[in-house]
């Protein structure tokens, strides 16, 4: 039967054995989702009925012999910034009302499509730019799971879904997971469409899935991949295998470790990634310290230029008419935006362009790059943390994956970050596969 740390790979395997239907899937989630959601205040929305039904429409299709999909049966959620057909887009923010999409997200109308079932919508820091959230880490209530993709982070995390949509302008997809002891993967930009994502920024807004699991990553993403004529810049590239060979060692393997980016983290982080390092040496791979961009200080100025700038003209009607209904915290970020002169703006993406040149050639010069995937553990409070480990990679539009490698002596769990080149990313989930069946860590069910 299911057992509450059961990751979607598994879940996989024992709905097309027919272990287990996919009305028992949706139910038992639907029962965890009722025990542990008023404590972390994961969900927004919780489609309970309309689930059920939708798992027995599948069902009927298994039992035939029909082909009901890759993930036929199997629950999902999304962070409450995507676009779901029927059923109300909150944001986080007293501003949509009760906005109803007519048309799902392209990211949610593939997943549909291969025979998951939407189980509901997660909680999200405003618009998914405030630097609050009221959901609660499922590893300490007292702590924040991070954000933007705090529900998402936390709902994963908790055994509430298998996986879930997340979104990440500066770092708020890599960041929760780590927070949260998860796998997450930002792709390179325009790997996975954000048609029918409300936008943040739409010269660096990138969406992914959170997951227990590095082989989880691999089955939705090769889902959700393609190209998408909705998405101006999506990409025409070949699909992310379904399921990803180990490698037997990473004899030969270049680890690019940068110099002077370990400065000013927590001490248990520094202990947890040097370790990781000494781990993947120990596997065969070799390590080399590399100098970051010459333009890496400006760019990481440049990254807030630009999100604040395009989330602020995104908003600057309604912002007019409705500035009351906007959260504190947001308001101030939309003012900073609206206060940068056009030329600032204008610099900023010219920083982008010189520094995407610089970073790709750094990152052809190793096989991954590794970082802390934050400089701390997951915060006390309300706050998301500090994005500083991961906007420099999200400026770049290069792939970037968090893999848990150690908890805290608090026990709050750490994350390690590898970076690779544009269009790298099998080879990413490669090596994090091997660390993570080599050095698995404790997930928080």
């Amino acid at each position: 039967m299911i057992a509450i740390e059961n990751d979607l790979t598994s879940l996989v395997h024992m709905v097309k054995t027919k272990q287990i239907s996919s009305v028992e899937l949706v139910k038992y989630f639907l029962s965890v989702i009722e025990q542990k959601n008023s404590e972390i205040n994961a969900w927004v929305t919780i489609l309970g009925e309309q689930a059920i039904e939708q798992a027995k429409l599948l069902e009927r299709k298994i039992m035939a012999g029909e082909d009901a999909g890759y993930l036929a049966g199997i629950p999902f959620s999304v962070k409450d910034i995507f676009f779901t057909s029927g059923i109300k887009t909150t944001c986080g923010s007293k501003v949509m009302g009760n906005y109803v999409s007519n048309y799902d997200a392209a990211a949610v109308s593939k997943l549909k499509n291969a025979g998951g079932i939407l189980l509901g919508k997660n909680t999200t820091a405003e618009f998914a730019f405030s630097h609050l959230t009221q959901t609660r880490n499922p590893w300490n209530l007292a702590h924040s799971p991070g954000g933007s993709s705090s529900g998402s982070a936390a709902a994963v995390a908790s055994g509430m879904t298998p996986f879930s949509l997340g979104s990440q302008t500066g770092g708020s997809l890599i960041r929760p997971a780590a927070y949260c002891g998860l796998v997450a993967l930002k792709p390179t930009l325009g790997r996975l469409s954000r048609y029918g994502v409300i936008p943040v920024s739409w010269t660096l807004d990138h969406i992914g899935a959170l997951t227990k699991t590095v082989q989880d990553q691999a089955l939705v993403l090769n889902v959700m991949s393609g190209y998408d004529k909705n998405d101006p810049i999506s990409l025409r590239t070949e699909k992310i295998q379904s399921h990803i060979t180990r490698l037997k060692n990473l004899n030969g393997i270049k680890i690019g470790v940068p110099k002077r980016y370990f400065d000013n983290i927590e001490e248990d982080v520094r202990v947890s990634i040097n370790k990781c390092i000494q781990n993947f040496i120990e596997l065969g791979a070799v390590t080399i310290d590399i100098d970051l961009p010459e333009s890496f200080e400006s760019a990481v100025s440049a990254q807030a230029i630009i999100s604040h700038s395009e989330a602020s003209s995104y908003h600057m009607d309604t912002y007019i008419k409705k500035k009351d209904l906007y959260g504190e915290s947001l308001r101030y970020r939309l003012a900073v935006g609206m206060s940068i002169p056009q030329t600032a703006y204008v610099k900023a993406l010219q920083v982008r362009k010189v520094y995407i040149q610089q970073m790709q050639s750094i990152l052809n010069s190793v096989d991954v790059m590794i970082t802390p995937s934050a400089p701390n553990t997951a915060p006390e409070g309300y706050g998301t943390g500090d994005q500083r480990f991961n906007s420099p990679f999200t400026l770049a539009g290069v792939p970037s994956l968090t893999i848990p490698c150690g908890v805290s002596k608090l026990g709050l769990p750490i994350g390690c970050q590898l970076v690779g080149k544009a269009l790298s990313e099998e080879s990413l989930l490669r090596f994090a596969l091997l660390y993570e069946e080599s050095h698995p860590i404790g997930r928080k069910v």
